[in-house]
């Protein structure tokens, strides 16, 4: 993006005279003599030639001298601004905080987000021209910034951060006693973590990213995937109660049930109704520091009888048809937001890549048969309950991930355990127990613990 004012857009006119169109005259060839009649037929198409040249030469030198016109009138015109002129900046300092100032004839309508690698943030204006004469240089957590013109009349000023670092502040404030209106914004540093949620969610303000957990010193990450959300219902039950709704009530269930386990740091990578893409949750996980990935669904089939909970992995070849199907079904989720992306794998390679993706896999594999151990005690499991297929959302080569499917929702009995709050405590209960069983944390796997918040079911 070039730095400075937006450049005047001149209008070139060409203007060029056409000869006027071939009419009708006397040939070269001899002819013989003419009566008196034809005579005067010549002479009248004479004139009415000369009469047609001079009212197309005419023309042309009114037309040429209004094209004339019009361009030096278009070389004097004052270039047109848009709705607001940024006339000048400032940046200023202050004890934990960098502070931006622009000068503006209004108030603009903006938006801010930031990029990592390296960290920047990028405010976009509608409606802005730029005339700021002498900007001034970058301090604090801003390195240095540069500001142009979009599309038509939108703009744009990139900062580039010297650390991860997000908006704490940002506010208009009018004109008044001879000042002009000013944008103030306030950039404050921030964790790794706090940054990268905010750059994956299209964000720059520090109020809408999480702050960072304070994991056990020892301790592990485990983040919860409710599937689907938003513009994406997912399944739906025979009376019309969505997959989004389900696996979101359930992670929240197991969030609280896994935040008894010391040692142990839970996040969900949306806790609304949010659409997220497949890739967006990967790297929700990756700036959560994940070491476990835990995708929850509730299926659907064509058949009603089909029923059980389902753990899958990922595999380049579909264990079945069914997970093939399943798996195809789940990739293409993106497209109901209207982006599609592009299916593939991540681009690792290398010697130390292809161990760590099989290192990866067996970890998964682990804690996949562990799962099912802890929840064969207590629900209902499908016939094959391990299964695997090419899953875009397991594709974390550096992360264990598994997708839990807790049921069928076509299924009536499925259903309605998956709507009773009852069962998904239970359940909730014997996944923490498979997580603590896998990163061998206490309390291990046990029937008292089990016990605890089910222990009203059994009264009851």
């Amino acid at each position: 993006m070039v730095a400075g004012s937006r450049p005047v857009k001149r209008l070139l006119t060409r203007f060029s005279t056409s000869p006027p169109c071939d009419l009708p005259g006397r040939t070269a060839s001899a002819a013989p003599a003419r009566n008196l009649m034809g005579r005067t037929a010549d002479r009248m198409r004479r004139r009415a030639v000369r009469g047609v040249n001079r009212v197309l030469l005419g023309t042309g030198v009114v037309l040429g001298t209004l094209a004339l016109l019009a361009a030096a009138a278009l070389a004097i015109a004052p270039k047109a601004h848009a709705a607001i002129l940024a006339s000048a900046m400032d940046v200023q300092q202050f004890p934990g905080a960098t502070r931006f100032i622009v000068s503006v004839s209004g108030e603009p309508h903006y938006r801010a987000f930031v990029v990592d690698g390296p960290p920047r943030l990028v405010v976009d204006f509608d409606e802005i021209d730029f005339e700021v004469p002498e900007p001034p240089p970058g301090q604090g957590v801003i390195t240095a910034f540069r500001f142009g013109a979009l599309s038509g009349d939108a703009g744009r000023i990139v900062f580039d951060l010297a650390e991860p670092a997000l908006l704490v502040r940002h506010v208009y404030l009018p004109a008044i006693g001879g000042q002009p209106g000013r944008l103030v914004f306030d950039i404050e540093p921030v964790d790794a973590t706090r940054f990268g949620y905010a750059a994956v969610t299209a964000s720059a303000d520090a109020s809408e990213a999480p702050h960072q957990a304070v994991p056990h010193p020892d301790g592990r990450v485990v983040v919860i995937d409710p599937g689907h959300g938003g513009i994406d219902p997912g399944a739906s039950t025979a009376g019309g109660e969505f997959e989004k709704d389900l696996v979101l009530a359930f992670a929240r269930r197991l969030e609280t049930r896994l935040s008894t386990i010391p040692g142990l740091t839970v996040r969900l990578t949306r806790s609304d109704d949010t659409f997220l893409s497949l890739s967006r949750r990967i790297k929700l996980a990756r700036a959560f520091g994940a070491d476990l990935f835990i995708s929850l669904h509730a299926d659907a089939a064509p058949q009603d009888y089909v029923h059980g909970a389902t753990v899958y992995t990922l595999s380049e070849r579909p264990s079945d048809a069914q997970a093939a199907e399943l798996a195809a079904r789940e990739n293409l989720a993106d497209s109901v937001s209207g982006a599609i992306e592009p299916n593939h794998q991540e681009e690792v390679s290398g010697i130390l890549a292809d161990l760590l993706r099989r290192e990866t896999k067996a970890f998964s594999h682990t804690f996949a048969e562990r799962l099912i151990g802890a929840l064969s005690a207590t629900m209902d499991m499908n016939s094959n309950p391990h299964r695997s297929a090419r899953f875009r959302v397991l594709m974390a080569h550096d992360i264990p991930s598994v997708l839990f499917e807790l049921g069928y929702l076509t299924n009536e009995s499925d259903a309605e355990r998956l709507l009773s709050d009852d069962w998904q405590e239970e359940i909730a209960a014997s996944v923490a127990a498979a997580v603590a069983d896998f990163f061998d944390l206490d309390p291990p796997i046990g029937a008292e613990w089990l016990a605890q918040g089910t222990t009203r079911d059994r009264v009851q």
